[in-house]
């Protein structure tokens, strides 16, 4: 299925997901239990919270994840509708948090921690180590 992004780029909605429309214009994304995973053949899958903490925690260590206000940004474009409360679990559970500088316009950095990255790992290595 391909949706059509903020900005009228197509994105690929991945299968297991259900969308419509969220407060912000953008497509709502709903995981469906168990029918959205990354996983080897053989392997435990990721599914519901641990796979949106592992995409949150891979676009983190990739770097440019900002907040501005309550808003999460990822080099520049506000993430999927999906991820905001993602981000928002791991800083509460210390696996990331704000750089104190602020960056131009008010911009703040979001960095992983070493508890962060030792989550991402884990995670990583259930989902059969794709990086």
């Amino acid at each position: 299925m391909r949706v059509v992004g903020e900005r009228g780029r197509p994105d690929t909605e991945p299968s297991g997901l259900r969308s419509g429309p969220c407060e912000q214009g953008h497509r709502e994304v709903r995981l469906l239990p168990d029918s959205l995973s990354v996983a080897r053949p053989g392997t435990r899958r990721l599914t519901g919270t641990e796979l949106l903490d592992w995409i949150a925690l891979k676009r983190v260590r990739q770097g440019g994840v900002a907040v501005l206000g309550s808003h999460y940004l990822d080099h520049g474009r506000r993430v999927p509708c999906f991820l905001p409360e993602a981000f928002r679990r791991l800083a509460d559970a210390g696996l990331t948090e704000l750089l104190d500088s602020s960056l131009p316009g008010g911009l703040h950095r979001v960095v992983i921690t070493l508890g962060g990255q030792s989550r991402y790992q884990e995670l990583s290595a259930v989902a059969g180590g794709a990086q």
